[in-house]
């Protein structure tokens, strides 16, 4: 771990707490939703972001876990939520995927099949929910499935 990379981390965490707070900043998935977020607020969700970072390095989880129901709580739509939290998850499973292969213990045949089946899955899971998102007219069916993730049970 380097020295300098939670200073910068803060750093940048307060940065855009105050463009927010000062109102410089929006979060642009709310829409034309005006966002006063209290100086309360900003601590706790820059907290809970930093400490989503910070364990999902060290448990290699990626923070999403933590992320999507923080970005729930904030108001941001569940499809914005889940696929941003998906997207922080990317990046601590791409850093494994390179640390396995530097190590020679990444089986390619495996991890193809892997990748082939994972996107199968995840191109006819997108496909359901959508199908039924519209036939029941209602996105909190994205909540429920954050809330049970088949992989790790319910989260509260």
């Amino acid at each position: 771990m380097n020295r300098f990379e939670v200073p910068i981390t803060v750093g940048t965490t307060l940065y855009e707490a105050v463009l927010l707070y000062k109102g410089q900043r929006v979060i642009s998935s709310k829409g034309d939703q005006q966002t006063r977020l209290s100086v309360r607020q900003l601590f706790l969700y820059c907290t809970c972001g930093i400490l989503a970072g910070i364990i999902g390095g060290l448990l290699g989880l990626g923070g999403g876990f933590i992320l999507g129901p923080l970005f729930i709580g904030l108001g941001i739509p569940p499809q914005v939520s889940s696929a941003t939290s998906t997207f922080a998850m990317t990046f601590s499973a791409s850093m494994s995927v390179v640390e396995y292969y530097l190590l020679k213990r990444f089986p390619i045949p495996y991890a193809l099949y892997f990748v082939a089946v994972a996107t199968a899955a995840a191109l006819s899971g997108q496909h359901l929910v959508r199908k039924l998102i519209a036939i029941l007219g209602r996105t909190s069916l994205i909540i429920f499935i954050l809330l049970f993730d088949l992989q790790r049970g319910p989260i509260l």
